[in-house]
């Protein structure tokens, strides 16, 4: 204000300052401040809110991050929405709300019209959806109709099984009343089938006259019996009492007796064969592998194979033939002879065979006997001499007489009967066919099977007993092989 001297003045600055109001409206405040001075440029810091229960906060309505002037900000709400599934399980939409809504916080969903299946009628949703507060799933829910059924006996009268009136589920069947029918009547029918109750009914009882009335009596013995087929069906006269047949359980079951008590007849009526299944202790085969199945098996030893390689057939079935040794010693010389003939375990052969020893001059005579088939142009079966059995070579058999029986096709029917084939497999990688027929028996919880080759094939000439037991385990195994004894060997 007075200057006498020399003086230098400086601008003196302060930033701005403004006001930042936050508006939490209906939300509550958690921290921060709603009110704060803010330096030009500067941001705002925004307090933590907390939104009601039936809204979400989305945002602020400005952006606070470079203040140039006072500013009022206020908090954005939107309301919560909920999925709700209806679930119809067997019925049908056919109109009203959708099965999927989209509700707000509060609201109601809009129920859809339902096409009830048609054996029952709709009870209820198994939750309210007026007041909607989260995701939800209401179910739709059935009972089944329930129907009136009457039963009318006229002059007749009850003595028990049924009520005369009855209320039945859809697709069910009321218990029918047993019937005494008026002096000189019997009872002979209801006037409408009831097994499958859809509506209401009323079902009258039909009667006839005793005098010269006769009735059909059927026995049925199932599929899991057998009877001799005499007095199945009888034709009996009022109250007279039907003969029941005599049956027999098939393998595997246990007859019980007759589905309900055998009385005077009455009507005409079907008894039921009753029986127990005992498939507990009836299993079928699997597959087993049987080690060293028999006594072992030779081969023929050098001599004795040179005379059979020897032997030849002509296409008239005659056998033609000679072999010659010689040795150090001796020099002999075999001839054979003989026809082919059909056997039981596949060809017999009759051979002469003659042979000299040109040292000592001394020429013998012997003849034996040859069961055989010719199987990869090999003399199969057993050769008698000297009172020896001397085996022929086996082409079926290995040497190691060691094999294998797959079972594992073979099946038992529910009158406990194996029908069918098997193979034999060699260790050498051959197999053959065998034919098996056998049963199991309850009594003993064995099965008895045989194991016959095929007429006509290789295998012909092969013959297995086996036993085994509830377990499928074998316990023994008997037979031959083509003249060779077989028996397992754990």
């Amino acid at each position: 204000d007075e200057v006498n001297s020399g003086l230098t003045i400086k601008a003196v600055y302060a930033l701005k300052q403004y006001t930042v109001t936050f508006d939490p409206g209906i939300a509550s405040l958690e921290s921060g401040e709603l009110v704060q001075n803010v330096n030009h440029g500067d941001s705002a810091q925004a307090p933590e809110v907390t939104a009601p229960v039936a809204y979400n906060f989305t945002n602020w309505s400005a952006d606070f991050l470079n203040i140039t002037g006072d500013l009022s900000i206020a908090a954005q709400f939107a309301i919560k929405n909920y999925n709700v599934i209806f679930d119809l399980g067997d019925g049908s939409r056919i109109g009203g709300g959708s099965l999927n809504q989209s509700v707000s916080h509060g609201a109601s969903a809009v129920a859809p019209d339902i096409a009830v299946p048609e054996a029952y009628q709709f009870t209820g949703w198994s939750a309210n959806f007026s007041n909607i507060t989260g995701n939800l799933t209401v179910e739709a829910q059935y009972a089944l109709k329930v129907y009136s059924v009457n039963f009318d006996l006229g002059a007749g009268s009850r003595i028990s099984g049924g009520s005369l009136s009855q209320n039945v589920s859809h697709g069910s069947s009321p218990q029918a009343p047993n019937v005494v029918a008026p002096e000189g009547e019997y009872f002979e029918s209801w006037d409408s089938d009831f097994n499958n109750i859809t509506n209401d009914l009323t079902v009258k009882a039909i009667y006839g006259s005793i005098e010269g009335a006769e009735f059909t009596i059927r026995f049925d013995v199932g599929e899991e019996g057998i009877s001799s087929g005499k007095n199945l069906v009888q034709t009996v006269a009022y109250a007279e009492m039907p003969k029941a047949p005599k049956v027999k359980a098939a393998y595997g079951y246990e007859f019980l007796g007759w589905d309900s008590e055998i009385v005077g007849a009455n009507s005409s009526k079907t008894y039921v064969a009753r029986y127990q299944d005992l498939s507990e202790s009836v299993r079928n085969l699997d597959l087993y592998t049987i080690d060293k199945a028999g006594a072992r098996i030779y081969d023929l030893n050098a001599s004795l194979q040179q005379i059979h390689h020897s032997i030849r057939v002509d296409a008239s079935g005659k056998i033609i033939g000679v072999y010659e040794d010689v040795t150090v010693n001796s020099y002999r010389v075999g001839s054979f002879k003989g026809k082919l003939k059909s056997g039981r375990s596949g060809l017999d052969i009759k051979l002469s065979n003659k042979e000299k020893n040109t040292l000592n001059r001394v020429e013998g005579k012997q003849a034996y006997k040859v069961t055989l088939s010719l199987q990869d142009n090999q003399l199969i079966g057993e050769k008698k001499a000297y009172k020896q059995i001397f085996p022929v070579a086996y082409p079926l058999i290995n040497t190691d007489g060691i094999y294998s029986l797959d079972l594992s096709s073979l099946k038992m029917d529910t009158k406990g009967k194996y029908l069918g084939n098997v193979n034999l497999i060699l260790s050498n990688g051959k197999s053959f066919t065998l034919s098996a027929k056998g049963k199991y028996s309850v009594k003993t919880s064995k099965a008895k099977i045989s194991l016959k080759g095929i007429k006509g094939q290789a295998s012909y000439g092969i013959k297995f007993k086996l036993t085994i037991n509830s377990e499928n385990e074998i316990e023994q195994i008997k037979g031959k092989a083509l003249g060779q004894k077989v028996k397992y060997v754990k």
